[in-house]
């Protein structure tokens, strides 16, 4: 297939290049990318490396790569086109060592290779300024993750192989001889090997990835129940102060929350009084306000979650029960059953009556 390569910028094609990289190399796993990968990779999977095209770049695909033992970048070697930078960036992701190989170029070009420096020292990588690429035509170079150089090493390895070149016919060493089976089975038992810790990293960056993601829903539930916890902490202070006084049980109180609706006494009895003074029904109110607001059974938070329109009016929950709440017949809590207390006393408040006869069980009002 021609795919605007010239046959002189990929001397692979002949076996002997490829043969040469394995040996000097000894990549079992290869990917590569760019104009030429299918002739390249052929001529590795025949040369017995197991070599695959790289197709695409960007972060998802860098996520979801194998592990490489070399990748391979053929590229122009004049100015780098912007989308190379996340190929580069994938095939770094991929291994530890990466082989740039120019293929469009004239032969007798000299290709300026300190853009292509920056881009692999942007991913991490220096030139193997010991390693001699030049089989592969000018311009080739391999860069490592671990590798360390001196300025100085750079810019003479940088000349050493622009004005490089494929050597001749008679340079270039003999291909390997073929492998013994002792040899080949050790290959096989470590592509095996490759695999499986290839199939425990995924599945260790699956777990982790699952793992953090389980780590952002905490995180955001808990600033959901911070934020509740403000929200009902508030509440909790109103709660205790509208039903945990008992110094809200005054004549005044009372008739506040009652709004008129108690009547007014009669001119006689008024004559008879003194002035303010609580009547016989108020006093019993009173009675009854006191010891609903020590039993248990009265739960403040239960009830104004029944009645939610006693919080948005400030209305004090315990004076609500007594004066409308039980005449309703609205519960006081959830573990108490008014109903035996109403057939006894049709005409009281079932929870005082039940405190009054000692099956209430009063305590000590505590919020919460």
């Amino acid at each position: 297939m021609n795919d605007g390569v010239s046959a002189s910028a990929t001397p692979w094609e002949a076996g002997d290049a490829a043969a040469r990289l394995i040996a000097d190399l000894m990549p079992i796993a290869v990917a590569v990318a760019g104009p030429g990968a299918d002739r390249l990779v052929a001529a590795l999977s025949a040369a017995g490396a197991e070599a695959e095209v790289f197709a695409g770049g960007g972060e998802s695909l860098a996520d979801s790569l194998p592990a490489f033992d070399l990748t391979v970048l053929l590229a122009p070697a004049g100015e780098p086109a912007p989308a190379l930078g996340a190929t580069i960036a994938a095939l770094a992701s991929a291994s530890d060592r990466l082989l740039f190989v120019p293929v469009s170029h004239e032969p007798t070009a000299a290709p300026d290779l300190g853009v292509w420096f920056e881009l692999f020292a942007d991913q991490g990588f220096q030139p193997v300024v010991d390693y001699d690429a030049g089989f592969l035509g000018a311009g080739a170079f391999l860069v490592d993750r671990n590798a360390t150089a001196a300025d100085s090493d750079l810019a003479e390895f940088a000349a050493r192989v622009s004005v490089g070149g494929a050597p001749e016919e008679s340079a270039v060493p003999p291909p390997p001889p073929p492998l013994t089976h002792a040899e080949a089975d050790e290959r096989i038992a470590l592509r095996e090997e490759l695999a499986a810790r290839t199939g425990e990293l995924a599945a260790s960056r699956a777990e982790s990835n699952a793992w953090r993601a389980r780590a952002m829903a905490a995180a955001g539930e808990a600033d959901r129940l911070k934020r509740d916890m403000g929200a009902w902490d508030g509440l909790g202070r109103w709660i205790w102060a509208a039903c945990g006084d008992p110094g809200r049980d005054t004549l005044a109180a009372l008739r506040a929350a009652a709004g008129g609706s108690l009547g007014r006494r009669s001119w006689f009895a008024r004559l008879r009084r003194r002035p303010g003074g609580p009547t016989k029904a108020e006093r019993r109110l009173l009675e009854d306000a006191a010891l609903i607001r020590k039993s248990r059974h009265f739960d403040a938070a239960w009830y104004i979650a029944s009645h939610p329109d006693l919080a948005e009016r400030g209305e004090d929950p315990v004076w609500h029960y007594v004066l409308r709440g039980a005449a309703a017949g609205a519960e006081p809590g959830p573990y108490f059953d008014s109903a035996p207390w109403r057939q006894r006393f049709p005409d009281r408040n079932p929870l005082a009556e039940a405190v009054r006869q000692g099956e209430g069980h009063p305590t000590i009002f505590q919020s919460g």
